[in-house]
């Protein structure tokens, strides 16, 4: 079965179901080696041809078309960086156990969803998750002033 078929049998399916597919919004993201993505650029799909793409989003996730997760954790880390100084603007404002329980929710929802698919990821990027994990913590020890 081609991937053109399978594609028009999901917006045939889209139809029935009152849907559309839309493949202005659609991303087609190819997984595999490097030569195995070179060699694909465009798919003909619906009477169209669609260009492949390096990234896609799904679910709060940027896979990438090698599945490095490079991406993702560039994301996780640009987005965790600024997360943390906020709570040291608001250090008077709230006690220990609230501060406690900010940082709580921030590593849970920014570093531990769908953690399983970190599963293997390159040192380097396991090291970069870590230092956000102390960067939350150090900034909770100096916001709140304990040791």
């Amino acid at each position: 079965m081609t991937l053109s078929v399978c594609v028009t049998d999901i917006s045939q399916w889209s139809s029935t179901s009152r849907l559309h597919l839309n493949m202005a919004k659609s991303v087609l993201i190819w997984l595999g080696s490097c030569q195995q993505v070179d060699c694909l650029q465009e798919v003909p799909i619906l009477s169209s041809s669609v260009t492949t793409a390096d990234t896609a989003w799904d679910l709060s996730m940027i896979m990438n078309c090698h599945l490095t997760m490079l991406v993702q954790v560039s994301s996780m880390c640009r987005s965790a960086y600024c997360s943390p100084r906020q709570l040291h603007q608001v250090n008077r404002s709230v006690s220990v156990d609230v501060a406690k329980t900010v940082v709580n929710r921030f590593i849970s929802r920014r570093l531990d969803y769908c953690n399983s698919l970190l599963y293997g990821i390159y040192n380097i990027l396991l090291w970069c998750l870590h230092a956000i994990q102390n960067l939350c913590i150090a900034h909770l020890i100096t916001s709140l002033g304990t040791v």
